[in-house]
C-alpha cells in the first residue's frame, strides 16, 4: 500500500496554537517512536510529550526510480510503519520517520564506507542541497504520512 504522490503527502507547519492542541489530543496517548536516532528522540523531547522508544527492525529501502524524489522519505517512513514488530495497543501512536539528503535532483543515500562518505561530503560542499524528512503517524485507527523539506 504505497499512496499516489500528492493523495497522502503533503507539507504541514504547525503553529504554536496548533502545538498545543496537538499535545493536548495526544496526552492520553503511549507515543511509541520507532527509531534509533538520537536526534528524532531529542525532537520529541522537545514537545514536552512522553514517549518511549522501540527499535524497529530493519525495513527494505528501496524504492521506484519512477517516484519523485520527495514522496521517497514519506514512502520509506510508511513502510517502516507497517512492518512494525507488533500490533499497536488501542491508545497507542507510533512515530517512525526516514529522513534524505537530495542534491543536483538526485537522492543520497547512506554511504557504505568512508570513501563513499568523503565523495558525498565534497558533492554537497559549498552547494544547495535539501534535507526532507518522511514521517509518519499510526494508530490502529488511522495512518498519516507527509514530509518537510529544508534547504540547507
Amino acid at each position: 500500500m504505497v499512496p499516489q504522490h500528492g493523495s497522502l503527502f503533503r507539507l504541514i507547519f504547525l503553529s504554536a496554537k496548533d502545538m498545543k492542541l496537538l499535545i493536548d489530543l495526544v496526552k492520553d496517548y503511549k507515543i511509541t517512536l520507532a527509531s534509533a536516532s538520537p536526534r528524532r528522540s531529542e525532537l520529541i523531547l522537545g514537545l514536552g510529550i512522553p514517549f518511549t522508544v522501540e527499535i524497529n527492525s530493519e525495513t527494505d529501502e528501496e524504492y521506484s526510480e519512477s517516484t519523485h524524489t520527495f514522496d521517497v522519505p514519506a514512502i520509506l517512513s510508511l513502510r517502516k510503519s507497517l512492518s512494525f514488530g507488533r500490533e499497536l495497543d488501542p491508545k497507542e501512536i507510533l512515530i517512525t520517520a526516514d529522513t534524505l539528503v537530495i542534491c543536483e535532483n538526485l537522492i543520497l543515500g547512506k554511504p557504505k564506507d568512508r570513501d563513499e562518505a568523503c565523495k558525498m561530503l565534497r558533492m554537497l560542499s559549498c552547494k544547495a542541497h535539501k534535507v526532507v524528512t518522511g514521517v509518519t503517524l499510526r494508530s490502529i485507527e488511522k495512518t498519516e504520512s507527509f514530509y518537510m523539506s529544508h534547504l540547507v
